[in-house]
């Protein structure tokens, strides 16, 4: 009885306190910046992140900004190998338990950029530029907490 009770006690607190890295459910707001000029108000966002020892996938993002939303497609999971981050055999940044740096090159010459950290607090820091063309860029960075 002693065993079971143990056993369904070590599952429980496996399956609902432990995540690695920085998965979790995250909503929390900060600053756009249209141009390098920030804007008035805070953006509203939330962040779906499933992140292993061996992949990362931000299943869902939602960023509701003054005059602007961004919803995201989910992505196809990044494979992690030795701290790098991979779609296919592209490299497409640097990873660790608590930190994620990432780029995506798109065909027509756009640039993204994100940074994912983790605080010692538990909260999340968010930063993503996108240069949309070369005279239009935006960035949204905020501090998230899990939901």
């Amino acid at each position: 009885m002693k065993f079971i009770a143990a056993t369904l006690v070590a599952t429980f607190i496996t399956s609902t306190t432990w995540a690695y890295g920085l998965t979790g459910q995250w909503r929390g707001q900060g600053p756009l910046a249209i141009n390098g000029v920030v804007q008035d108000g805070l953006c509203q966002m939330e962040l779906d992140i499933e992140h292993t020892p061996e992949t990362f996938l931000v299943a869902r993002s939602y960023f509701k900004c003054p005059g602007m939303n961004f919803v995201n497609k989910p992505q196809k999971p990044l494979q992690i190998k030795d701290g790098k981050i991979y779609s296919g055999d592209k490299v497409m940044g640097e990873i660790s338990e608590d930190t994620m740096k990432s780029f995506t090159l798109f065909p027509d010459g756009r640039e993204q950029n994100y940074f994912i950290h983790k605080n010692e607090d538990g909260s999340l820091q968010y930063w993503d530029r996108v240069d949309w063309t070369k005279a239009y860029s935006t960035a949204v960075s905020g501090t998230l907490l899990m939901f």
